[in-house]
């Protein structure tokens, strides 16, 4: 799927469940929605299902797609990708998407990457309070 090709409401669910690979989890822009997510299964207790629920994604019967609540930033929207993305990965699913959200996502850890130090920052080193010999140590038992 190529980011050249604008889908309508209708078509659209169609185009990203053919994403390459047959991934687990496709990942894209609706025209309307803002970023959605396809997913290969339509059991609802599916981890996928799940996990998308879980970050947030709520399903749409209606376009058979979960799509995050109206009104969620695209900073917020690319971050639950993101974790949802990371966990599904790490439990070996393939999770893929359009091109668009991935220059996204690269927008935004480039955006939040801290920039280099130049130069060490010096660490101040503090020492513990030594206790005083007019300080009496409580003992044991009394």
């Amino acid at each position: 799927m190529t980011d050249q090709h604008t889908y309508d409401a209708v078509t659209w669910p169609t185009a990203l469940a053919q994403a390459p690979d047959l991934a687990d989890v496709a990942f894209g822009q609706h025209p309307d929605l803002g970023l959605v997510a396809a997913t290969a299964s339509d059991d609802p207790d599916a981890i996928t299902a799940v996990t998308l629920a879980h970050f947030g994604f709520q399903y749409r019967p209606d376009l058979q797609i979960h799509a995050l609540p109206p009104g969620t930033l695209g900073p917020d929207a690319i971050s639950a990708a993101a974790r949802v993305t990371r966990l599904l990965s790490g439990l070996g699913l393939i999770v893929t998407a359009t091109p668009e959200v991935e220059q996204s996502a690269r927008s935004l850890a480039h955006q939040a990457a801290p920039a280099p130090l130049r130069r060490p920052v010096p660490v101040a080193h503090a020492t513990a309070p030594r206790a005083s010999a007019a300080t009496p140590r409580p003992r044991p038992g009394r």
